[in-house]
Formats: structure tokens, sequence, C-alpha cells
């Protein structure tokens, strides 16, 4: 795969779903340690955790203090600098004085431009005392307008939810991703945004059409074809890095409801065979839809989202078995039911 940089410690702040932005920055860093439910120190690529879903910002972590204490090289400050306190409530209006003055007295060349400022310094309440951050210039994600693209379905996943899907499969450049159920494209163009080759198939020869269009509207090419999902992928000729899929469901799913499970089942099986040996396989569908323990696969993650009355979706990342896994225990789970989360902020 292109390396993206080289890893480094940063803060990463969430900005939907705590549960869910946490179970993908774990699949992308190597090291994560939360400090509150939304906010976590961790080790991986920056610009790849700048371009996740359901993250607000990432910057260079650079200590945690008391108030009035300054935990980094003065040096850092390069003047003129701006600073941002978050969480303003939590602080007094003496700690927040006292804050910003500690930083005045540090500063080699103390200068302050909130317009063009060459520094922007981030200050954040946590339990363990002021976090302190230094802003990146990495932008982070910002959803496309999906309805301006040239193959539009009511069975779009939108395009956040998309990413963050990729995320979980811990999708970077250089690797190759398989959306077996490609519907309209949304999780394969997120997927090449991110700088993977794309590779989907569908029943459907209109959805696989539509998915050329929409990648092509936006400069992506990809491996396109008219297949069902529960074939072998082997005449591919490549393995894939991450099988990322959307499973039909619906009324406008082309699958009966009653062999949504049966579908779930097989075309697991038939895709798990071109999964590299340190893939994911990531698959969204209704709860109770896909088995417990797939053939061949070990789950790491099994989540739950309450999307409306009647539909309850899960969304599950399926490793080989044997393989490492990083799976570590999200807040609040102790082997119970995973929580349900609205899907309205979607």
């Amino acid at each position: 795969m292109a390396n993206l940089g080289n890893e480094a410690r940063v803060l990463v702040r969430f900005g939907w779903h705590n549960e869910f932005a946490l179970a993908s920055l774990r699949a992308l860093a190597s090291e994560v340690d939360l400090l509150r439910p939304d906010l976590a120190v961790s080790v991986g690529v920056p610009r790849r955790l700048a371009q996740m879903g359901l993250v607000h910002e990432v910057v260079e972590f650079l200590g945690i203090a008391a108030v009035g204490a300054v935990p980094f090289d003065p040096d850092v400050i390069v003047s003129p600098y701006a600073v941002r306190v978050h969480d303003e409530r939590r602080f007094s209006p003496e700690e927040r004085s006292e804050l910003l003055s500690a930083l005045w007295a540090c500063a080699p060349t103390p200068r302050i431009d909130l317009d063009l400022p060459r520094t922007v310094l981030h200050a954040y309440w946590t339990p363990r005392g002021v976090a302190w951050g230094r802003r990146l210039p990495y932008a982070v994600f910002r959803p496309s307008n999906q309805q301006a693209r040239p193959f539009v379905r009511s069975y779009v996943v939108p395009s956040r939810k998309a990413r963050w899907l990729n995320d979980l499969a811990n999708v970077v450049a250089g690797g190759t991703v398989l959306d077996p159920f490609c519907g309209t494209g949304s999780l394969l163009l997120e997927a090449a945004k991110l700088g993977a080759s794309v590779c989907g198939s569908d029943v459907n020869r209109d959805a696989v059409l539509g998915t050329a269009a929409n990648l092509r509207a936006e400069g992506f090419v990809a491996d396109l074809r008219v297949t069902d999902a529960r074939a072998r992928y082997a005449d591919w000729g490549t393995t894939f890095d991450a099988i990322v899929t959307d499973l039909p469901y619906g009324r406008s799913a082309a699958v009966r409801a009653r062999d949504v499970e049966t579908l779930a089942v097989q075309s697991l099986d038939a895709t798990r065979h071109s999964l590299s040996p340190d893939g994911r396989i990531v698959v969204m569908a209704p709860s109770g839809v896909l088995p417990d323990a797939p053939k061949g696969l070990a789950v790491e993650h099994r989540l739950q989202e309450r999307v409306h009355r009647s539909l309850a979706r899960e969304i599950v990342v399926c490793i080989a078995r044997g393989q490492d896994s990083r799976r570590t225990k999200l807040p609040g789970s102790s082997g119970a039911p995973p929580s349900e989360i609205s899907a309205a902020a979607q």
C-alpha cells in the first residue's frame, strides 16, 4: 500500500456517534487513549485520520497539563498565533485567563492575530487536565452532494456513512476494495477518494452502469461487473484488502426479504476467499440477518443503530480466522447487546 506519511501522536475529536467513531479510529490507529467520550490521543497517520467520516478535527498532540502550565516547548508557538479554547463552560473566567496568560508569558515573541495566525493552538478540557494541540494542514472530511450525481436511487448510502464504513475496513491509499452489492457506488466512491483501487459488482445491470457513471463524474474508474455476489471472485485475478458493502433489503432490493439471511451467508462465504490475509470485511444489514459466526471469519465488531421504529441495522466487521484482532472493548460494553444509536444525523 502507498505510504501516507509517518505515524504521529495526535488528538482526535469526534463529531458524530462517539461509539461508532471510536470503532473506526481503533481500526486505523495503532494506539488509542480515550481522554473523554469524544476525544482521544491516537498514534496514526495524521492525514488519514483527518479523512475519517465521523471526525470533527485532528490536531498535533502537544501534551496535557494543569491550567496555567504549558506542557510543550515554547518554540512551538510561532507568532502571530491564535488559541481556540474548547469546552469553555468547563473553564471559569479566571482559569481561561490563566491559561491564555501562561501562553503569552512563554511565547518567544508573543503576538496574537486571530485572522491570519501562523500557529493555531487548541485547548480541550479533560478529566486529566488541559489537553493541548496544534493545527495540522489537513482538511477534514466534508460530505458530497449525492443528489447532484448522474445516478441517484432511494437506497443510496449517505456519503458520511459510506466514508465511515471504509474507515472501519481500514481503507487506505494503494489498497484494493470490493463492493459486491455496489448499488449507486457510494461506498466505492469514498474508497476511491481515499486513493484505493475499487472493484464492484451487482446483479442489476442498471446499478453497475450507474455506479460507473457516478465514479466517472468525479474522475474515477473501477473494475465493475454484472454478477451475482454469491459467485466466487477468483476470476478477478486479485485479492481484496477490504470488502465493504450494504446488503440489499427493503422494497427497492432485488431480493425477497425472507432470502436476505441466506444471501448474507452465501455472499460472505463467496467473498472471503478473495480477502487478503490481513484484510477486513464490513457489512451493513438489517439486525438479525448476519450470522453470529460467519464461516471462516471472526467477528471483530458488531455495532447496531436504530433507523426508525421498525428497522434497526447492524454493522459487522469481520477478519479472517487466525488474524490478530485490534478489537478493544468499547466504553460501556461487557458482552451485552450493542447500544442503539439514532440514524437521524446521517
